[in-house]
This record gives C-alpha cells, structure tokens and sequence, in this order.
C-alpha cells in the first residue's frame, strides 16, 4: 500500500510545473517562519513570566522598577506583566492579545 501511495505522489509531483512547484514551496516556506516566529514569541512571553515572578519584579513599587533597565529585560511584555494580578491572569491576558491579534 504504502508504494502505491509513493508511487502516486510521486506521479502527481512530477505533473506539476516547475512554477508550481516554486510557488508551493515558497508558501510552504513563508507558513513555517510565520510559525516559527510565533512559537518564539510564546517562549520569549514564557521566559518572561518565569523571570518577572521569580526574580520578584511583580512585589517592586512602579518607583522600583523604574530604577532597573526593565525596558530592555521585560521589552515586549513588560506593560502586561506589571498590570497582571499574578501569573495567570498575565497568561490569560497574553492569550486574548495573540486572539485578538489573529482574529
């Protein structure tokens, strides 16, 4: 069975066009960076949680946390992460900004 199917995925491959095939390929390409870059920014906001909670940022004063570089530590969750409660409600406030961003 299974070189049947190879056999016919093979065939339909080469009836394709070379255009085709470049096309296919190029959107194959441009969905996985598409992934790939939302799957970092998750372990980037993850890394950031672990990091704000445990290193004790969420227990700073505004005045405190002024004083240390959290600008460039916490750059692109560091708004989420001071106004969340704790850190699920940070989680939950990051995943309906990704649902909001998507649809």
């Amino acid at each position: 069975m299974r070189s049947m199917s190879f056999a016919l995925a093979e065939a339909q491959l080469r009836s394709f066009s070379f255009e085709r095939l470049l096309f296919w390929y190029h959107d194959l390409y441009a969905r996985r960076v598409t992934e790939r870059r939302e799957r970092w920014d998750v372990e980037r906001f993850l890394r950031n949680l672990v990091r704000w909670y445990t290193e004790g940022y969420d227990q700073m004063t505004p005045e405190e946390r002024g004083q240390k570089p959290l600008g460039l530590l916490f750059f692109y969750h560091r708004d989420l992460l001071a106004s969340a409660a704790d850190p699920v409600a940070a989680l939950r406030a990051y995943l309906e900004g990704r649902e909001g961003e998507q649809g």
